[in-house]
């Protein structure tokens, strides 16, 4: 696991950018802050985001698929399974995060998720961690997960996309 997770973030840092506007969660954010510039006193340099495309995620495979050919033993297959579950599920995987004026981003944040409540719903509330996961669905196909982080002066959103299930949802939460 420790592996995968230095290997998303190597790739995270390798395709840093500000990203461009979209239609999923996070282009709805970067959209909203920069038309109506809610935060006070904010600049482009209060926030990251950083987005790992349909592009980047087969290359995430084909890396992990050639790393973890020459490793053995019970990790090694506990990241081929892990990888086998995840990857081909998600088409995109974008991270907005804010150390400045964490607080009055995560007050965007929450008003943008209540202004469109017929397309994101809740799935998990804030926790002892104060993290707390949105979903957008069509049917019975989840198409994009929310996960909002926040801590004293840190807030994280990261977006997935992709074609999920429940079940799938459940699993990835629990890893």
């Amino acid at each position: 696991m420790k592996y995968i997770l230095s290997l998303l973030s190597f790739i995270l840092s390798v395709s840093f950018s500000k990203a461009d506007v979209s239609k999923d969660f996070v282009g709805l954010l970067l959209s909203d802050i920069k038309s109506t510039q809610s935060v006070q006193n904010s600049s482009e340099e209060d926030y990251q985001c950083i987005t790992i495309g349909p592009t980047m995620m087969e290359k995430v495979i084909d890396m992990m698929a050639e790393k973890n050919k020459n490793e053995e033993g019970s990790n090694a297959d506990k990241n081929r399974q892990i990888i086998k579950k995840i990857l081909p599920h998600i088409k995109s995987l974008r991270v907005f995060s804010a150390q400045q004026n964490s607080d009055a981003y995560y007050e965007n944040v929450t008003t943008l998720l209540n202004k469109n409540k017929s397309t994101y719903k809740p799935y998990s509330t804030a926790d002892k961690e104060n993290t707390c996961i949105w979903l957008r669905k069509n049917k019975n196909t989840v198409i994009e997960i929310i996960q909002i982080n926040k801590k004293e002066d840190d807030l994280k959103v990261v977006n997935f996309t992709g074609e999920m299930t429940n079940d799938f949802v459940n699993e990835l939460l629990k890893m």
